[in-house]
C-alpha cells in the first residue's frame, strides 16, 4: 500500500523554456534529511504535475521521495524467495499445460463476462 505523499512545497511554469520554479519550506524538510557516504546532507523531492492549476497559480507539487533503497540482506531474501516460486514473470515456452479447444465445444454462453 502506498504512502500519503509529504507535501514541502508547489511550483509554476516560469518562462518560454519550460522552467519550473518551485519553493521548499525549510522546516517541512529538515527532518529529512539524510546524511550520505560522501558527507554531504540530502533530501529528496518529488516533483509532478498538478491536475489544474491552483487559485495561486501553481502549476507543479513538491513531496518527499521517501523510497529507501533495499539492504543487501532484504534484496538476497527477496531473490530467493523468487527462485523458490519459479520466478516472476516467466514467458510461456510450451504449451504442454494449455488443454485444446475444439470449436465446436466452444460456446459463447460459457464465457462469464
Amino acid at each position: 500500500m502506498a504512502k500519503d505523499k509529504i507535501f514541502v512545497g508547489s511550483g509554476r511554469e516560469a518562462g518560454q523554456f519550460g522552467y519550473i520554479t518551485i519553493g521548499v519550506a525549510i522546516e517541512d524538510i529538515q527532518k529529512y534529511v539524510k546524511k550520505s557516504a560522501n558527507g554531504k546532507h540530502y533530501v529528496n523531492l518529488l516533483i509532478g504535475k498538478r491536475k489544474e492549476v491552483d487559485q495561486y497559480g501553481k502549476t507543479h507539487w513538491v513531496a518527499i521521495d521517501e523510497w529507501e533503497q533495499k539492504s543487501k540482506e532484504e534484496k538476497k531474501i527477496n531473490d530467493d524467495r523468487e527462485k523458490e516460486l519459479g520466478g516472476y514473470g516467466k514467458p510461456v515456452t510450451g504449451t504442454e499445460d494449455i488443454a485444446a479447444v475444439e470449436d465446436d465445444e466452444l460456446d459463447v454462453k460459457d464465457i462469464p463476462f
